[in-house]
């Protein structure tokens, strides 16, 4: 899928993936495809832990290093991240004296989450995350001492709207939300 990669600024024709050691031709959905399901092959079977994993996440430090190693002059590179990165003043001044550009998109796992639940989001929201197939539950208690939880749903403004692994609604990245106060049905925290 690919071999070493090269030195330099990475200008050959067409866009390409450094994916460790390896340089990969993404230039069309079907070399995409076999790149993700590869990855995913290798993961499981691989059973690695820690920095040898292949989904273990990139440090701020290595985030750097790959920028001074590998962006050249006019380069741009696309960084997919799950938490914000911040990167020395150094790394984002050599980047702008040579004219490259970072794009980052940030997946934040708790709104990704919450969108995909459909969620809603009021003037205070309380939201609970967890990574397992158990049931937890969010019990919120008001300013007025009334508890919002799967039992008691709405109380004093708030309101559980999603309530996950006990019923119909079961994920290994589950979540539950509380939301007070609803700017789409026009009400205003009490």
């Amino acid at each position: 899928m690919g071999g070493e990669p090269s030195e330099g600024s990475g200008s050959e024709a067409g866009p390409n993936l450094l994916l460790g050691k390896s340089r990969v031709d993404v230039s069309s959905f079907l070399n995409v495809l076999a790149l993700i399901d590869g990855i995913c092959v290798r993961a499981s079977a691989s059973g690695a832990r820690g920095a040898d994993r292949l989904d273990a996440p990139a440090t701020t430090t290595m985030v750097q290093n790959f920028i001074d190693r590998h962006v050249g002059p006019g380069d741009s590179l696309l960084l997919f991240t799950s938490s914000d990165i911040k990167l020395e003043a150094r790394v984002l001044s050599q980047m702008q004296a040579q004219r490259s550009t970072i794009h980052v998109h940030i997946n934040d796992d708790t709104v990704s989450r919450m969108e995909r639940e459909k969620a809603r989001i009021g003037d205070v929201t309380v939201t609970l995350v967890w990574d397992d197939w158990d049931d937890l539950d969010l019990h919120v208690i008001t300013p007025q001492g009334k508890e919002i939880y799967y039992g008691n749903r709405e109380a004093d403004g708030g309101m559980l709207d999603v309530d996950m692994n006990a019923w119909e609604r079961c994920s290994k990245e589950p979540i539950e939300n509380v939301f007070f106060g609803d700017a789409e049905r026009g009400i205003g925290l009490p």
